[in-house]
Formats: C-alpha cells, structure tokens, sequence
C-alpha cells in the first residue's frame, strides 16, 4: 500500500511570503535568499509519502531526502491519531517526533528498544492501520 499526501500548506503560504518579500524588501539579494530558502524547503517537504510492505514501512518527504523505514516486526503498537496542529516539517514534542505536510491526522509507532514515538502524518490513517493490521496478524501467523 503507497498513500501521498500533499502538504497544501507549502503551496499556498511559502509563495505568498515570498510575493511579500519581493514586494516589502528594498534589497535584492535578501530578496534572493528568501526565495532560495523557500524553495528548498518545498523541495523537502511539499509531499509526503508513506509505504506499507510485507516487511517494512517507510516514508519520504518530498523529493526523498528525507525519508526511514521500520521493519514491521520491530513494531510493538500503532493506532491512528488526531493531534493539535503543530506546524508543518519535522516536529518535536515530549515523547514523539512527528513528520507531517498538513493536517492533523497521524498514525503513531511504537518501536522495540525505542521510547520515543514515531507520528507519521497522514490524511488516510484509518486506512493504514488497517493495512497494518492485515500485514501485521499474517506475519504472526
């Protein structure tokens, strides 16, 4: 199962802060840089791909730079969340790294040897977990 999800956010508010610099900023080269960054970071993060196989399941962000696989038997939880918008990236909070382009809607990892949980943000998290579910009770047996 491959399920995308495109980070709106990044298409809609990163060009728009890059038409207010261009219009406000005086300076060519700051400018420049701006727009430089901003487009970088769509780069990294406009999309967000999840992955479920008879092993793994992995993801990438954007043009794939960013991106992990977990084996499916180092997985000892997962369920589908809803959580407080946090912003847009790679995310921080106690306990748990979220990676996300939009929405508010996640599937949580919880991994072997690990404490920290894994949040991958997805518009179809039921659908995953279900998936998970089937791949992970055919392994067991």
């Amino acid at each position: 199962m491959k399920k995308t999800q495109f980070g709106w956010p990044f298409f809609v508010i990163i060009p728009m802060i890059d038409l207010l610099v261009l219009l406000a900023e005086q300076n060519p080269l700051i400018s420049i840089l701006v727009i430089g960054i901003s487009f970088i970071i769509m780069l990294l993060a406009y999309k967000m791909t999840i992955k479920v196989d008879d092993t793994s399941i992995s993801f990438s962000m954007g043009i794939g730079l960013i991106s992990k696989s977990y084996k499916l038997k180092n997985i000892t939880s997962y369920k589908a969340i809803t959580y407080t918008a946090l912003g847009w990236g790679i995310r921080f909070k106690p306990g748990a790294t979220l990676y996300n382009v939009s929405g508010n809607k996640a599937i949580e990892l919880s991994l072997k040897g690990k404490k920290r949980r894994i949040w991958l943000g997805t518009n179809a998290s039921e659908e995953l977990v279900a998936f998970l579910q089937s791949k992970l009770s055919h392994t067991s047996s």
